[in-house]
């Protein structure tokens, strides 16, 4: 779908949960899922390997974060590099590290005066533990 579409699903799912319906889809896209989904249902080859509920991949903590910004200067990489490896990006800079907790850095960003358009994890929780479960059922 190309992202208008995506967009005009997305909204007539989560109102049709607000309505208190259930709907079921059916996707690749992780991402997409562990935005809108209650629970995520792990199938492979036609066997049910696990049902995850949201808790378990919504705000895990990740090996990396793109902190998207239009102001950041050699003071805001300084307070970036407390939280791990800092490298500059064209849309602002990314940390890596395990166990990066995205609201630390946010906070510390942010309590500086620091201007922070985007904030997203550089891997998915949710594909990571979708893999993990298929190499465990293999």
């Amino acid at each position: 779908m190309d992202p208008e579409g995506v967009v005009d699903v997305r909204n007539w799912i989560l109102g049709r949960t607000a309505a208190g319906c259930g709907v079921i889809l059916s996707s690749h896209n992780l991402r997409e899922l562990a935005a809108i989904a209650d629970r995520v249902a792990v199938l492979h080859r036609g066997k049910l390997l696990r049902i995850l509920e949201r808790s378990e991949y919504v705000g895990q903590s990740s090996r990396g974060l793109r902190i998207k910004s239009d102001n950041l200067d050699d003071r805001a990489f300084r307070i970036l590099e407390q939280f791990g490896e800092v490298a500059r990006r064209p849309y602002g800079a990314s940390v890596s590290k395990e166990g990066l907790d995205p609201n630390a850095v946010s906070h510390a960003l942010v309590s500086e005066g620091y201007h922070l358009t985007g904030l997203e994890p550089e891997s998915d929780p949710l594909e990571d533990l979708f893999i993990s479960i298929l190499r465990e059922a293999s």
